[in-house]
């Protein structure tokens, strides 16, 4: 998954079976030249490091070791990533700080949109669930932008939720629902 914290919204997914390393699908994603990535132990390959240097990338890989002791222990490359190299200390830790808002993320689907647990198997069943609560992630997201009722996403999503089988407006959501009017034309039925 990237994850852009400036705009807080997922920009790439990928979905692999859970005995597959996560920098073998991290390999195939499009890089963005000059594009910032900070991503957590799972990603050691200096290979795709160097692609990810060579594309102008700043790379810092999050551990709760300092970046130098880690270096001394695993390092089979001549040199520390290029975060490590270019980046001072304020600098890394506020890049960790923003990298919390991907578990921000993932701690919101999983709770907000109840994907805490799979409902089928099979690698289709899990691949659909993932992209359904992605999508109603991303339909939610855009809804609130348009919206100034509403400031936290997990408040418009609440509301939606409460008003989902009601024909409102958004702007409208935070209102009490008005009781319908009867109609005036409707045939009553007479029960003796």
């Amino acid at each position: 998954m990237i994850y852009d914290p400036d705009a807080d919204l997922p920009i790439y997914a990928a979905i692999s079976a859970a005995n597959v390393n996560d920098i073998t699908p991290a390999q195939t994603m499009p890089i963005e030249a000059g594009a910032t990535y900070v991503f957590d132990l799972g990603y050691y390959d200096y290979r795709w490091w160097a692609k990810l240097d060579a594309a102008g990338c700043r790379t810092s890989p999050v551990s709760r070791r300092t970046p130098r002791s880690r270096w001394s222990r695993n390092c089979a490359c001549p040199r520390p990533a290029p975060c490590f190299r270019t980046a001072s200390a304020q600098q890394i830790a506020d890049l960790y700080k923003r990298r919390w808002a991907i578990e921000l993320f993932f701690r919101w689907i999983k709770q907000t949109l109840k994907i805490g647990h799979f409902l089928g198997t099979s690698k289709n069943a899990v691949a659909i669930q993932i992209a359904a609560a992605l999508i109603a992630f991303l339909l939610l997201r855009l809804a609130q932008v348009t919206q100034t009722a509403v400031e936290t996403q997990l408040a418009f999503t609440r509301l939606v939720r409460a008003n989902l089988m009601h024909r409102r407006r958004l702007d409208r959501l935070i209102e009490l629902p008005t009781q319908p009017q009867p109609l005036t034309q409707q045939m009553a039925i007479q029960w003796t």
